[in-house]
């Protein structure tokens, strides 16, 4: 994939995920949960697809280029969060998130 044509792939997954953790607070605690709705609301039929897939227990390659890579989506939450958009609602894993924050931080330092 080009640059350019990645930086628009990127700019729409960004508004799909935005509009998602706006939509849907709890999927704000878990990179997962919002991976699963953004599949579900947004590429629909590949996840009928799936479905069939599923009973194989395998994904198709072709079927899986079709779908933004987890780590893609779980980075843009990140970036969002960092600007203090869609926090986490749960406490407890906003602790978390900026406990490893700290962690990953003071690792950089040192280096």
């Amino acid at each position: 994939m080009s640059i350019g044509k990645f930086k628009r792939k990127y700019k729409e997954w960004e508004s799909k995920v935005a509009h998602i953790l706006e939509k849907f607070p709890f999927t704000r605690n878990s990179d997962e949960l919002l991976y699963l709705m953004l599949i579900k609301i947004y590429y629909p039929d590949v996840l009928r697809k799936l479905g069939v897939a599923a009973l194989h227990e395998w994904i198709p390659e072709k079927l899986a280029e079709e779908l933004p890579k987890f780590e893609t989506i779980s980075r843009i939450r990140r970036k969002l969060n960092e600007r203090g958009l869609y926090l986490p609602t749960d406490p407890e894993v906003l602790r978390r998130r900026r406990r490893g924050e700290e962690v990953w931080r003071s690792g950089i330092v040192r280096v």
